[in-house]
This record gives C-alpha cells, sequence and structure tokens, in this order.
C-alpha cells in the first residue's frame, strides 16, 4: 500500500511539474511570453505586420493639422490626421479629454469629437475636435501667457469610443502652436 501512494505522489508531482518545467524551457529567453501572449506582444511593439490585422504601417497617434481659436465665442477647434493601420474598417464614435496649460498644468476647458468618423481600411481622414475654453482658462491667457500668440496645451484624460471599444489613455498629449487670438 505504501508503494502505491509513492507512485501516485509522484505521478501527481510530474503531471504538475513537467508541464510547467516544458513552458520555461520554451520561454527561456522571454519569460513574459508565459503571461503575454505574442499576438498582444506584437500589437504592442509595433502591430501584427505578418498577422491578418494590420495593413503594415505601425499604430500611429494622430497628427495635428490645425487649429483655430474664436476669442468671442471662447470656443477652439482642432483638425487632426489619422490613418487606420487595421485590416479592417474603423468609426471613431466619440472622444473627449481634458486640456491644461502645458506649462503651467492649468486646466483650459475639455474638447470632444466634432462628428463621428469613418475610416476605412488604411485611409486617412481629418478627425474634427472642437472645445470651449472656460472663462478661468482665459483670465489664465491674459496673465500667464499676456502678449503670446500661441501656447502649447497638452490632452489629458483621454478617452475613446473605435467601434465600441473603449479607450481611456493616461499619457498626456501635447498640441503646439494653438492659437489664442
Amino acid at each position: 500500500m505504501q508503494k502505491v501512494k509513492i507512485i501516485l505522489t509522484l505521478i501527481t508531482i510530474i503531471t504538475i511539474v513537467g508541464p510547467l518545467a516544458g513552458e520555461l524551457i520554451l520561454y527561456r529567453n522571454d519569460l513574459s511570453g508565459l503571461i503575454i501572449p505574442p499576438e498582444i506582444a506584437n500589437l504592442v511593439n509595433g502591430g501584427l505586420t505578418n498577422g491578418s490585422l494590420v495593413t503594415g504601417e505601425p499604430l500611429k497617434p494622430p497628427q495635428l493639422v490645425s487649429s483655430l481659436y474664436d476669442p468671442i465665442s471662447r470656443t477652439i477647434n482642432f483638425s487632426f490626421n489619422f490613418t487606420n493601420p487595421f485590416k479592417f474598417d474603423l468609426t471613431i464614435k466619440s472622444m473627449s479629454a481634458n486640456v491644461e496649460c502645458t506649462q503651467h498644468g492649468y486646466p483650459l476647458g475639455q474638447v470632444s469629437l466634432a462628428n463621428p468618423a469613418h475610416l476605412d481600411t488604411g485611409e486617412t481622414a481629418l478627425i474634427p475636435v472642437k472645445g470651449t475654453w472656460t472663462e478661468e482658462a482665459v483670465e489664465h491667457f491674459a496673465t500667464a501667457h499676456a502678449g503670446a500668440k500661441t501656447i502649447n496645451v497638452d490632452l489629458t484624460g483621454l478617452n475613446v469610443d473605435i467601434s465600441g471599444i473603449n479607450l481611456n489613455m493616461n499619457e498626456k498629449i501635447t498640441v503646439p502652436d494653438v492659437p489664442l487670438m
């Protein structure tokens, strides 16, 4: 009876340790592969260029094309170019972010997507974003940026709904040379 107990214990240990040892040997050069699937790691590191999701272009952040300010209504309009690198169509349904003065971290207002934008595979589209400066923001411009024609702003707390997938970004996106006049 004692021999059967020892044999069953050894079989249990081998069935648990064997596969774990095999995985450790397979991923000995990159242990993160044990936790992060290779598909996700490839997407984060520039896209699945050999897979079926990405057209070959890495995911790039939107590029600022223009920014216009209307001092009477205190509205700001940004236009960004964004290229869809995926092998499927995207619809940017909504986008919102807080706006801060880059130099002082002062809150200036909020911006949001003016109109939903549809992007076919590989297509580049102009994404309109608009917002309104707060009264305090206008006062900040007059005091902290007296005489300046432009300032740099940061978009913070960016929330984007792309084809039903909600992305919340914590990093700041700097928008240079936003007009004050």
